[in-house]
């Protein structure tokens, strides 16, 4: 028998042969227009060759999973639904430019070996979910024309090593939900590019969902166009996520997911594409979000010099970059709490934990701290300290007996310009906060 399909793999199975357009075809290769033209045929006659190509494809299949062969399924043209569920694939398979016409499952399979869709056409409806990829698996130029599941449904779908859906093509919605990436994995798009007439081009994204997904190394979404609201809601990126010459759209979500990296090599600019993103679409929130991850990033580059990386670190720690207002809020308070003790303690007849607390100085002492900070550096103006300042202990050299020495004004106007200058720039981080999360313009 010759197929009329160029290196047709099953020559020694002896398969069917069917006529089509003048030409002699194996049952697998017949071509999709053969199944889409019945005229020729009864129907009967119609389902019985549909039939017989399902029988021929179990028994090729049992065949090569039981001897564990590669299953090479390259180019063949499936016109029923293909039903692979709970299978445990040995071998290397393949589906290289083949066509599914109709819909097909592959419900909690696992890929033992690596797989092949590449240039794979899905016409109907396909469902991967609670499949396990144990190694490499490409989805390279794949064409998904009906909607696509890989989402969980007993058990999360896997991809234990790398995944290629470089340039794969949807028409419809793609489910990723609580999938896990164990790899690197690519949805890069190839600008400019041309599909078939009646296809979505394989940069685009109709809709697509990613919620509670885990990405544990490389994850890139680079040239692609987000028609519809893509969820990333409670994902983990161990790594920065790429989104490089994309197009968002406004109702992406990235409520509570949590971005890990900050050492990578590209951490930096991906969160500044991020950024970008955000900061074009007016996402107040999500743009400050990637700004403190893009900032906490360069603090690893090496880019920053000593003091810029000082400040960088200080901003960090003080406001989480602006992020946080009750940060700030909260240090001011500490550090009233501070320096009203400082405060006592320097005025304080005696320091020992075995005398009852002064609360008339404690109490002095906290309103003297507010002074720092809602009348910041007045005490500059100040030629003698209060008289609940003036200690009479021996104990303190820089007392007197009768009035406050020199030094001890000093020491309080320098300890009141430290409160100021702190308080001060903890104001200021709140005020940020504020104005960054609620501004308009």
């Amino acid at each position: 028998m010759t197929c009329k399909y160029k290196n047709c793999q099953f020559s020694d199975y002896n398969p069917k042969e069917l006529n089509h357009e003048d030409n002699i075809w194996c049952q697998f290769h017949t071509p999709e227009s053969f199944y889409n033209y019945t005229e020729e045929y009864s129907i009967s006659k119609f389902e019985s060759i549909v039939d017989e190509f399902e029988t021929a494809l179990d028994k090729y299949l049992k065949e090569n999973i039981k001897n564990k062969k590669k299953i090479n399924l390259k180019g063949v043209v499936f016109p029923a639904d293909v039903r692979l569920n709970n299978k445990i694939i040995p071998s290397d398979i393949s589906f290289l430019d083949a066509i599914f016409m109709r819909h097909n499952s592959f419900i909690d399979t696992v890929f033992e070996q690596r797989v092949y869709f590449t240039n794979t056409i899905f016409r109907g409806l396909t469902t991967f979910s609670g499949a396990k990829f144990l190694r490499h698996c490409s989805f390279l130029s794949t064409q998904f024309n009906h909607k696509a599941y890989f989402s969980k449904v007993n058990e999360e779908v896997e991809f234990c090593e790398t995944a290629n859906f470089r340039a794969a093509s949807f028409n419809a919605l793609t489910d990723f939900t609580a999938a896990i990436f164990h790899d690197d994995v690519d949805f890069t798009g190839l600008p400019d590019s041309i599909a078939d007439s009646g296809e979505v081009p394989p940069e685009t994204f109709p809709t697509i969902r990613f919620q509670g997904a885990i990405f544990k190394k490389s994850s890139k979404f680079n040239n692609r166009k987000f028609l519809d609201s893509p969820i990333f809601s409670d994902c983990i990126f161990y790594i920065a996520p790429e989104f490089h010459n994309s197009e968002l759209h406004q109702g992406i979500i990235f409520n509570r997911a949590k971005f890990i990296d900050f050492k990578s090599k590209g951490a930096s600019s991906a969160y500044r594409t991020l950024r970008l993103a955000m900061l074009n679409m007016r996402f107040r929130k999500e743009e400050g979000m990637f700004y403190a991850l893009e900032q906490k990033s360069l603090l690893y580059s090496g880019d920053m010099g000593m003091v810029e990386r000082f400040t960088s670190r200080c901003y960090n720690i003080l406001a989480d970059y602006g992020l946080s207002i009750s940060r700030p809020l909260l240090f001011l308070l500490l550090t009233l709490s501070l320096f009203v003790f400082i405060y006592a303690s320097l005025a304080s007849s005696a320091l020992s934990f075995k005398y009852d607390i002064d609360w008339n100085i404690i109490s002095q002492s906290f309103g003297f701290s507010m002074e720092q900070i809602l009348a910041p550096f007045k005490i500059w103006q100040l030629d003698q300290l209060p008289q609940w300042a003036c200690d009479q202990s021996p104990n303190l050299n820089f007392v007197n007996n009768a009035t406050c020495s020199p030094f001890k004004l000093l020491l309080f106007k320098f300890l009141g310009t430290f409160q100021s200058l702190i308080s001060l720039i903890l104001l200021t981080l709140t005020l940020l906060g504020v104005r960054w999360r609620f501004r308009r313009n």
